[in-house]
């Protein structure tokens, strides 16, 4: 069973690629920035801010940002 997870775990490594990479990065921003918004009050006042932290694209943008930030 061991082996089989760690073959698992590599062969979803090598299916991995740059472009998901960098969509996973910016969810987890995306998870954070929600949080730290709700928790200010923020979709209160500006509620279509949830939705674009929804969106997958969105998060592309954000993971991009995240990981080419300079």
């Amino acid at each position: 069973m061991k082996l089989l997870v760690a073959v698992l775990g590599i062969v979803l490594k090598l299916l991995e690629n740059s472009s998901m990479r960098i969509w996973m990065v910016g969810k987890v921003r995306a998870e954070e920035l929600k949080q730290r918004f709700d928790a200010r009050g923020l979709f209160g006042w500006a509620p279509r801010v949830r939705v674009w932290l929804e969106e997958r694209n969105f998060a592309f943008y954000l993971g991009i940002g995240e990981i080419y930030a300079v």
